[in-house]
């Protein structure tokens, strides 16, 4: 059986649903710039990507396990890279980020879209 979704961007004005998509990065094509990439890549790396990236805003994802010891046994190995509970690099990566981004929300965001659309 095939899934079939409806791309509602298609629909402008016709639905109430606004989608923030995580932002692609440009180092990892398909794939989101995130907590995971930022401890298998390092912060530079993920400084470097946002930089890079063409989101506007750019949103970071945040898996909550991605902040936890990988567990023992049988997992993927990118868990093993991409999890860790130091909470360092994230705040690293947040410092660099305040140096030369600004931070919003996605409240800040819809009011600035609802505002530009009358």
């Amino acid at each position: 059986m095939e899934l079939v979704l409806d791309d509602v961007r298609s629909r402008e004005g016709r639905t109430g649903l606004l989608e923030f998509p995580v932002t692609e990065n440009p180092h990892a094509l398909g794939g989101p710039i995130g907590l995971g990439f930022l401890h298998a890549f390092g912060v530079e790396k993920a400084l470097d990507a946002v930089a890079a990236s063409a989101g506007d805003p750019c949103v970071f994802l945040i898996h909550p396990w991605e902040l936890v010891e990988p567990p023992e046994g049988k997992i993927p190995a990118w868990m093993r890279t991409g999890c860790s509970p130091d909470p360092a690099p994230l705040d690293r990566f947040l410092t660099g980020l305040a140096k030369a981004h600004t931070f919003t929300t996605f409240d800040q965001e819809l009011a600035g879209f609802t505002s530009s659309r009358g």
